[in-house]
Formats: structure tokens, C-alpha cells, sequence
């Protein structure tokens, strides 16, 4: 039930009159939505697919949450709506990258909302590390006594001034 008392105000603040109103009305009260999970950043190696997750919970008697991941490429925040060809799944909580190719940096983040509220998660950044380029690469290794420590040069002139893990199987060729 609401009550109202519009009141009428003389130039000296007096009141000229007032008359008390009375209504039943519905009210649906929405949210307040909560965030669960924020997107986490993703790291990848070379051009991949990968995914972003988040929720959230409708903590209110009603409205529906409708959830629309959103994409930064440096101008900004907008839906992503599909038309892109490479994004899945980009009204659930679970977005779908299914081509990576010339998003590094991107932002993403997940919209959430219901008629009347609405909600961010956190940004999420994108990051892809190149692949290692070997061309020109060579390996060398001398002749060893077997038990010994090996000394193995390599020239990588392509790499640039990144740290590489390079691991190496050495098959002694059945001698014992």
C-alpha cells in the first residue's frame, strides 16, 4: 500500500491544505544482481581458442538476468553481438574465443542485467606470446664420453630477447 500527502505551500511555508491518497500497487523488486566470479586473464601461446567465465546470482523476487559479454579493442566497451564470427556462447556466462588471431590486448568483460539493474565484472585482459620463430636455428654438439656432461651451442638469430625453456631427449643409441 502507498500512501501519498501531496501538501500546499503558502509564500510563508504555511499549508493551504492536504488531502491523504491511498493505492494498493505491485511492486517486483529486481537485484540487487551479485557478482560470483570476475574473468580471469588469459595467457596464450600463439594464435588459440580460449574462454572467459563469470557469474553472478539475481539476489531479488524477480527479473530475469540477461547476461552479453562486451569486447574493448581500444575504443571502448561494446556488446559483442556475433556478427565478429569468432566469439561463442557470448550471452551465457561462459564466453568462447574460437580465433584468437589479432586480439591480443583485447579486454573483455561480461554485462549483467535485468529491466531495471545492471552490472560489470571486472575487465579481463587477452594476451597471446608468440610462437618462437626457429628459422635459421642450428644445434651443435661434440662428441661426448658417455656419463659426462654435454656442452650444446645453439644459434637462434630470429628469437628475440625473450626467456625460452628449451628441453632436450638424448638417446644414447642402445649403448650401454
Amino acid at each position: 500500500t502507498v500512501i501519498a500527502t501531496p501538501t500546499i505551500m503558502d509564500s510563508d511555508g504555511g499549508t493551504c491544505g492536504s488531502i491523504q491518497l491511498t493505492d494498493a500497487v505491485s511492486i517486483m523488486i529486481e537485484g540487487p544482481i551479485s557478482i560470483i566470479e570476475n574473468p580471469q586473464d588469459q595467457v596464450l601461446c600463439g594464435e588459440t581458442t580460449t574462454e572467459f567465465n563469470a557469474f553472478v546470482s539475481n539476489l531479488g523476487e524477480g527479473g530475469s538476468t540477461v547476461v552479453n559479454w562486451q569486447v574493448n579493442s581500444g575504443d571502448g566497451f561494446i556488446d559483442i553481438n556475433g556478427t565478429e564470427g569468432i566469439y561463442e556462447n557470448f550471452t551465457t556466462e561462459s564466453l568462447n574465443i574460437t580465433n584468437t588471431v589479432g586480439l591480443d590486448g583485447y579486454l573483455y568483460r561480461m554485462k549483467s542485467s535485468t529491466n531495471v539493474c545492471q552490472v560489470f565484472t571486472e575487465q579481463a585482459l587477452l594476451t597471446l606470446n608468440p610462437v618462437p620463430d626457429v628459422t635459421g636455428m642450428t644445434i651443435s654438439v661434440g662428441d661426448i664420453c658417455l656419463g659426462t656432461d654435454i656442452n650444446v651451442v645453439i644459434d637462434a638469430p630470429s628469437l628475440s630477447d625473450e626467456t625460452y625453456h628449451i628441453f632436450f631427449t638424448l638417446d644414447d643409441g642402445g649403448v650401454s
